[in-house]
């Protein structure tokens, strides 16, 4: 009883470990067989044992010793193929050593025996194997009848009878072993593909969840677009309005760095919202000219007063041969690496300096090759942390995450789009004692671009004659957008919601529609498809501007819309509305002369 207990336990234990349906059922198939073929030997050497006195009786004993190795193979050693292997040769040599010495030895029991062979080779060990073991017993076995049945040749060594009682125990053991490998094996099969049913099944539904995700992280990026780009619209807009309205020289400066800061707020919203575009490399870099210099006294303008406030000095060096160059490139995301490195800097140094450096390393005729770089005496960053601080959202301490570098997406961006330049963000840092982010680019040199005039010179503004309706929600949105238009001669008509602006083009004429697309009642897009279906021809004929918050693929369904003829992104310059309504009052004063 122990030892039976020992051998369950045994076997259960490999069982247990290999993976998989198949796997064990091989195992299962394999344990059968050998405690089928040691049941087997034992009877017929208890049968031989009263009934036949000659070699048969060792033949057996050998036999069962051999099985019982096999099984002691199977549940103590590693790999379990192994016993798979030993009990397709014990077969084996059964079969060969029955040809050699019975009289009459190809028979059904042989056959059976052979079967068995090809069912466990294939089976067991898989088809190399199983094809190695077949061809091994089928192919000289058909050769052996081929001679004994047309040539009459017979081995001297066959001088044995077969025992009947004998014969027909391993015939039926063997019929019986054959229906069992066989209901196991495709037991298991059939098992295995309602596995891979249910885990297909599991898949499609992941799969559609994940969709549903991605739809979901879809419509909080347009949402969250449409709520940050609203207010930024906003800020841009009325600092362009001053620009307009001619300020002072002494306020001309602060509503620069205003602006400039504004713009480059959104261009970081963008990146934030724009992060899985950044993280597949999907961003394409702009290619116009700026002036490196400006850009770099802009940014660095901008947080000249932060610094100001901690009482840490801060200081912008850059290289005087800079000074007139203008290079090819995207100043956008040149501006939004700068903030985000610089405001790291300023933000974790509580004394100390933070100082800006642009440095010229050469210089030919087309190109011109740059070293920025932005150090620190703040806190400095751990050694064994410094592997880390790029990846997204990553804590550099548990117990200090508010005070080290790269608790954000900032150093990610910067390190991302600075890929996109084909350059690398250096570090070194000194944990209490600074940090140095350096980093190279090459740019194109272009011509030098035409300044524009001062935002405070006198200039006429442009007068428009055009009837003008707004759908717009939103009330500090709407002052912006009167107030811009109201500089050219404009007063324009508001609708607060879709449905609003589709009663109002009902009851009047208008030479164009500014239509927000994200509004109460009825939206943009559903007013716009009212309007461009109404009866009256001249009124569907109205031109409709899509003025939206939104980015990514929610600007791409507007332009794919039918019924918007154009489309402008809040937060706009006035110049490129202004563009647009003169390009629409020209079209409108040709149709009329």
């Amino acid at each position: 009883m122990f030892v039976a207990d020992q051998v369950v336990s045994h076997y259960n234990r490999v069982f247990k470990k290999q993976r998989g349906i198949l796997e064990r059922t091989r195992v299962g198939i394999l344990a059968v067989c050998l405690l089928t073929y040691i049941g087997l030997t034992a009877a017929l050497l208890i049968l031989y044992l009263f009934q036949e006195h000659n070699f048969l009786l060792t033949r057996m004993a050998v036999f069962l010793g051999l099985f019982i190795a096999g099984l002691a193979l199977l549940l103590f050693r590693r790999p379990w193929g192994l016993a798979g292997h030993f009990f397709i040769i014990c077969l084996t040599l059964m079969i060969w050593s029955g040809i050699l010495l019975f009289r009459q030895s190809v028979n059904v029991a042989t056959a059976e025996t052979v079967l068995l062979v090809v069912c466990g080779g294939y089976y067991i060990l898989g088809s190399k194997w199983g094809t190695f073991y077949s061809l091994l017993n089928i192919a000289p076995i058909i050769g052996y009848v081929i001679l004994d049945d047309y040539v009459g040749f017979s081995l001297p060594t066959q001088r044995l009878q077969i025992n009947h009682h004998g014969y027909m125990l391993g015939m039926t053991s063997n019929f019986l072993l054959l229906l069992y490998i066989h209901y196991a094996f495709f037991r298991a099969f059939k098992k295995s593909q309602l596995k891979e049913i249910e885990l297909r099944n599991d898949l499609q539904k992941a799969l559609a969840a994940e969709r549903e995700q991605a739809a979901a992280k879809t419509n909080f990026l347009s949402t969250m677009s449409h709520e940050l780009r609203t207010p930024l619209n906003a800020v841009i807009g009325m600092t362009h309005i001053l620009h307009m309205e001619g300020p002072r020289p002494d306020q001309l400066e602060h509503l620069d760095i205003l602006r400039f800061a504004a713009n480059n707020l959104m261009v970081t919203v963008n990146d934030i919202l724009d992060f899985n575009k950044i993280d597949s490399d999907a961003v394409v870099l702009d290619n116009r000219p700026f002036h490196l210099a400006e850009l770099l006294n802009n940014v660095c303008g901008s947080f000249k007063a932060r610094a100001t406030e901690k009482g840490i000095e801060f200081s912008c060096n850059i290289d005087p041969e800079i000074n007139d160059m203008t290079m090819l490139g995207d100043p956008d995301r040149l501006t939004s690496i700068l903030f985000n490195l610089i405001g790291n800097a300023v933000k974790f140094t509580n004394a100390g300096h933070v100082g800006i450096e642009a440095r010229l390393l050469s210089k030919t005729e087309t190109t011109a090759s740059l070293r920025l770089q932005v150090e620190d005496t703040g806190i400095g960053i751990p050694l064994d942390r410094q592997d880390l601080i790029f990846q997204p959202f990553t804590q550099v301490m548990s117990h200090t995450n508010r005070q080290y570098h790269g608790t954000g997406l900032g150093l990610t961006i910067a390190y991302r789009l600075l890929q996109l330049h084909n350059s690398r963000l250096e570090l070194n840092s000194a944990e209490g004692i600074g940090t140095t982010f350096s980093f190279e680019l090459t740019y194109p040199l272009a011509e030098p671009a035409e300044k524009e005039p001062a935002a405070n010179e006198p200039a006429t503004a442009p007068m428009l004659r055009l009837r003008i309706l707004v759908a717009e929600d939103e009330p500090i949105n709407i002052l912006v957008i009167t107030k811009i238009l109201s500089k050219w001669g404009i007063v324009p008509e508001v609708a607060v919601n879709g449905r609003e602006a589709v009663d109002i083009m009902i009851m009047q004429d208008f030479d164009v529609v500014l239509m927000d697309i994200n509004m109460p009642v009825m939206d943009g897009l559903e007013a716009s498809k009212m309007i461009k279906t109404l009866p009256d021809r001249k009124k569907a004929a109205t031109p409709i501007i899509a003025v939206t918050a939104s980015i990514g693929t929610a600007v791409e369904q507007i332009n794919d819309f039918p019924y918007i003829d154009d489309c402008l992104l809040k937060p706009f310059k006035p110049g490129d509305l202004l563009e647009k309504l003169q390009k629409l009052e020209t079209g409108r004063n040709n149709v009329i002369g």
